[in-house]
């Protein structure tokens, strides 16, 4: 053992030096943006688990089938436990799955705007969201669906799974309008929306389309 002050050490390239945060985080600063999350917002309607949430479903980070194969974790299936017909990876579950498409239709029906049967993944919904000609509070808005969106399929492929709870589109979708709307009226003090015109998505702000 040798003698003196015990010390953090690092290596930053080839050097190995003493540990200092400000070296640390002069490094972090000059890493490249990771692609996938240009498309990422963390805003303040959401609550924090659910912003969290969306960012590893973005980064292939919640624990789906193919996940948990990949991981080698003993799994009796990789396919989606939704439909049984494709690997259950997170873009498939949340987007492109058969009862995910059927969400998706109804929240495009609900909110007026069209979406495309050719997005397969959570960025290509939230880009095409975001391109749209809509007001501020509007593109926030959308963000905010699409995460409670995909917030209620996890939670409703959970329930499946270990409770054998079988998903009811009508259910969910409900669950979306009612989760969407208690967050904006709980957490936005500049927006007071009536739940009757919630349900039919009559915001002064949407009109704007």
């Amino acid at each position: 053992m040798g003698q003196g002050v015990d010390k953090w050490l690092w290596q930053s390239g080839t050097v190995t030096e003493s540990f200092r945060v400000c070296d640390l985080r002069r490094e972090l600063d000059c890493m490249p943006t990771i692609p996938e999350t240009r498309v990422l917002k963390w805003i303040s309607w959401l609550p924090k688990k659910i912003n969290c949430f969306l960012w590893r479903v973005v980064l292939d980070g919640i624990p789906t089938r193919e996940a948990l194969a990949t991981r080698r974790v003993p799994i009796s299936s990789i396919r989606c436990v939704m439909c049984s017909r494709s690997v259950e990876s997170a873009d498939h579950l949340l987007i492109s799955c058969e009862f995910a498409h059927q969400v998706w239709v109804a929240i495009s029906q609900w909110i007026k705007v069209p979406m495309p049967r050719y997005m397969l993944s959570v960025i290509e919904t939230l880009e095409y969201l975001d391109n749209l000609q809509q007001t501020n509070q509007m593109k926030r808005a959308a963000y905010l669906i699409v995460a409670t969106a995909c917030w209620s399929i996890w939670l409703a492929r959970n329930q499946l799974i270990f409770k054998g709870t079988v998903p009811q589109l009508s259910k969910i979708v409900g669950e979306i309008k009612a989760l969407s709307f208690l967050w904006i009226n709980s957490r936005v003090e500049s927006i007071k929306l009536d739940w009757k015109e919630w349900k039919e998505f009559k915001v002064a702000w949407a009109s704007r389309l």
